[in-house]
């Protein structure tokens, strides 16, 4: 397991707990940023945004009444063929701005 330090703007979070076929599932999820360069050929309508797990519900409660986006200290863990964020902390709010 290999854990990376970034910085990243979250879009919003996502929560999902419940019960399929009889077992307890726990579904905790957060709206990245995704600052990747694309070809102009691929140009496309507003924003593009990757999905990520969040590890842990105590990452998850970080985010409750935070206003998006915001800018957040992240560490992204790799584990086998699992991405998911092992630590995520707010750390302010980011200012959009209308365009003329």
């Amino acid at each position: 397991m290999t854990g990376m330090k970034q910085q990243v703007t979250a879009l919003g979070v996502k929560k999902w707990i419940g019960e399929i076929d009889g077992k307890r599932i726990e579904s905790l999820k957060v709206d990245i940023y995704d600052k990747q360069p694309y070809p102009q050929e691929e140009t496309r309508l507003g924003f593009p945004v990757t999905t990520f797990k969040i590890t842990s519900m105590a990452v998850y409660e970080k985010f409750v009444g935070q206003e998006f986006p915001c800018e957040c200290e992240a560490v992204l863990t790799i584990n086998k063929d699992k991405i998911a964020f092992s630590d995520l902390s707010p750390m302010h709010k980011l200012e959009i701005r209308q365009a003329k």
